[in-house]
């Protein structure tokens, strides 16, 4: 994670322990007092730790997926339910070192220290996070207003746009039947899926610097720029190539198994294989004709993506090579330009 020393480690190593230990109990304590009502006192209990423990891992997991009919369409209603879930898959999502710098941050201000200033990684999660979640939750609510909103009064269908915005990132929560959302809708989750969450997280995906540093290797080649810069700040260039082959392997694993699965799964169509692979990679768990359907040979090319989409696919490539002699000898060839575009 290139902290700088053991002491920075230890800080961070036990606020992450007190942090979710905390934040578990204290949402299993708020979802407690919403189950209460609808189960016996021990299954309420188990379903409140349960459904705490799975937003804040973001896992998408919950007991009441199979007391409510695959979704959560009955507490679409529930503010505080929607507003403790949300909050915990978005702690969980943007990652424990940014948690901590806002922390020391809010530390510094009301106890009157020399403010505290967020590093280059924790400004690129938290803008590039908010971006994408209020754009998410603008598409959301503009493409189901007159869909899955509608029974909905206006600040529930925001609180519900919200809360589907935050899961599209690597949870898997979801408050109606996915094949009812529109056809924009689905093309949303993946694009937000594939993002995923923040490095040092509970999501996965290729991670919201992956992406936002993307964006300025483009942005410095639209402009005939040498050097990538953000928030004016040169990001180092072994960085610059590990985010381009981080986007291009995923994006190549994701197309080699759709096409696989095109070979293996005849009865689905490309849509349900392209979904079903973006949604395994990004660890959504989403599925539109329900995984499993999926053959032997599918199921396991599935496992193998959800893996992959958990640990990284560089990191994945990486743990597979073997260096040989010529790895370590230092050299460099003659150079000569190509033409582009």
């Amino acid at each position: 994670m290139e902290l700088d020393s053991w002491r920075t480690i230890k800080k961070i190593l036990l606020f992450t322990f007190i942090s979710t230990v905390t934040l578990e109990l204290l949402g299993a304590l708020c979802f407690f007092a919403i189950f209460y009502y609808d189960y016996s006192f021990t299954n309420a209990l188990f379903y409140s730790l349960f459904h705490s423990v799975s937003s804040f891992c973001n896992a998408g997991i919950s007991f009441l997926h199979f007391l409510t009919d695959q979704n959560l369409d009955i507490y679409s209603h529930n503010y505080l339910f929607l507003g403790i879930t949300t909050f915990l898959t978005l702690f969980g999502g943007l990652g424990f070192i940014v948690w901590h710098e806002i922390m020391m941050y809010l530390y510094a201000y009301f106890y009157k220290l020399k403010p505290h200033r967020f590093s280059l990684h924790s400004k690129i999660i938290l803008c590039t996070t908010a971006t994408l979640i209020i754009i998410t939750s603008m598409l959301f609510f503009a493409l189901e207003y007159n869909n899955t909103l509608q029974s909905l009064s206006l600040p529930l269908a925001w609180a519900n746009s919200l809360f589907h915005a935050i899961s599209f990132k690597s949870c898997g929560f979801i408050l109606a039947n996915i094949t009812s959302f529109h056809a924009a809708t689905i093309f949303c989750i993946m694009i937000i899926g594939f993002i995923g969450s923040s490095p040092g997280s509970t999501g996965s995906g290729i991670k919201t610097t992956t992406f936002a540093l993307f964006l300025a290797i483009i942005r410095s080649a639209i402009n005939g720029r040498f050097s990538v810069e953000i928030f004016e700040r040169e990001i180092p260039i072994d960085q610059v190539y590990k985010a381009i082959a981080i986007v291009s392997l995923s994006i190549c694993w994701i197309l080699v198994t759709t096409f696989i699965l095109l070979l293996t799964e005849l009865e689905w169509t490309f849509l349900e294989l392209f979904f079903e692979t973006i949604s395994s990679f990004s660890n959504v768990g989403f599925s539109l004709k329900g995984s499993q359907n999926l053959s032997a040979i599918g199921k396991l090319l599935i496992c193998a993506t959800m893996f992959i989409g958990r640990i990284g696919s560089l990191t994945f490539i990486l743990g597979l090579k073997f260096k040989s002699k010529l790895d370590k000898t230092e050299f460099s060839y003659p150079e000569e330009r190509v033409m582009l575009g």
